[in-house]
């Protein structure tokens, strides 16, 4: 005897298939997208080396204080921002514009 909760007319194959295959493809992106995370800091990271001193050459005091972070953060997150992008974008945030 078997032991379910439900009775076996509930099990649909085909819904299970699908659900199936839908958390196979989410594993797989999460699985190629794993290393990206570490490229995307790593970028940001540099690029904020680059804002540094743009805005040193230019005479800026440059602080980086947590609320400018923050802003930084959320401009460029989820965007797609190429490097220039990016560096453009933390000019003008960390100059005050």
């Amino acid at each position: 005897m078997l032991y379910s909760r439900g009775s076996t007319r509930s099990y649909d194959p085909d819904k299970y298939e699908k659900n199936v295959e839908k958390l196979t493809e989410k594993y797989k992106k999460q699985r190629k997208n794993a290393g990206d995370n570490v490229r995307q800091d790593k970028q940001a990271h540099d690029a904020l080396k680059e804002i540094k001193r743009i805005l040193k050459k230019e005479g800026h005091d440059f602080v980086i204080t947590e609320k400018k972070k923050q802003k930084f953060h959320r401009a460029i997150t989820g965007r797609g921002l190429d490097y220039k992008e990016i560096v453009e974008m933390g000019v003008e945030i960390f100059r005050g514009y």
